[in-house]
């Protein structure tokens, strides 16, 4: 009796353990990143397994985790949508357009406040579905595919991911959690307000741009991200926001020689280029971004 009770406890052991290492995260390489900057990133992920607790990640969406190179899925949907739709237009959404188009300046507030105005009126389903379909006709291939992998890493070391972006949040809900498995609810975008389950031209806040990405993390968030990652200028305050490490994709030199001084930062290359594919946002002559090569 002794010995069965022996076995059975041996048993019993060795089932915890196994489940245990079964259990335990396991990095995997990115590929395209140094085997230093794996090392960094893992590293890192490995050390906070010890953190109790919620661990965040916030990550811009345009230029971070997917192209926009030649244009933004957010201009071009709209664009695209005007063109196929310009009977029926409404006189806010021609007004819309033709700053778009004059402006140019996709940065700009006045400029992505018009991307609301032009899609007010519509549902957030019918906006999901217009960004959706857009992007499976013009952007399947402008996913980062370093970024699915990285995104990859955070969920197995049980991170919860946000993506930020300063585009219509409903034009993008749909494509992020398809290709990055982040929840619908934790893709935070400019958006209006939804009355009688219509979107308002009535400003949701906190805006999600500039320094707005930095109000909607301690508004919406509500904690502080233990990785923040981003490409621009705009998604600076956002990355600032991090008490751990910050990752910076394709950005500028004067971004990429502060994230150098940095011990806790690294910098990533993803290509982005232009396919030359039919573009309305092209036709209507709005300026391109700028191709981003990794080996730049």
């Amino acid at each position: 009796m002794k010995k069965k009770l022996i076995w059975i406890s041996l048993i019993a052991v060795i089932a915890v353990a196994g489940a245990v290492a079964f259990t335990k995260p396991c990095y995997k390489n990115i590929d395209g990143w140094t085997a230093e900057q794996n090392k960094f990133l893992k590293d890192y992920l490995y050390e906070t397994r010890k953190v109790k607790g919620r661990k965040v990640a916030v990550l811009d969406i345009d230029g971070t985790l997917i192209g926009q190179v030649p244009y933004y899925l957010a201009d071009e949907a709209i664009l695209d949508y005007a063109a196929r739709n310009e009977s029926s237009l409404s006189d806010e959404q021609k007004k819309a357009v033709k700053y778009m188009i004059k402006s140019s300046d996709t940065a700009a507030d006045n400029y992505t406040q018009q991307r609301i105005t032009f899609l007010a009126g519509m549902s957030p389903t019918d906006m999901a579905k217009l960004g959706a379909e857009v992007w499976d006709r013009k952007f399947l291939d402008k996913v980062y595919p370093e970024m699915q992998q990285f995104v990859r890493n955070l969920h197995r070391f049980g991170y919860d991911v946000y993506g930020i972006t300063c585009s219509p949040e409903y034009l993008y809900q749909d494509v992020v959690t398809k290709y990055f498995n982040i929840p619908i609810d934790h893709v935070l975008g400019r958006k209006g307000i939804v009355k009688d389950t219509k979107m308002t031209t009535e400003n949701f806040y906190p805006v999600t741009c500039h320094e707005g990405k930095a109000d909607t993390v301690w508004t919406l968030v509500k904690d502080a991200p233990m990785i923040a990652a981003g490409n621009s200028s705009g998604d600076a305050a956002m990355v600032a926001t991090s008490v751990g490490i910050k990752i910076w994709v394709n950005p500028s030199e004067i971004l990429a020689e502060g994230c150098h001084a940095d011990a806790n930062c690294i910098v990533v290359r993803s290509n982005d280029v232009d396919e030359g594919l039919d573009m309305a946002a092209r036709d209507a002559g709005i300026k391109p971004n700028k191709p981003e090569l990794k080996d730049k």
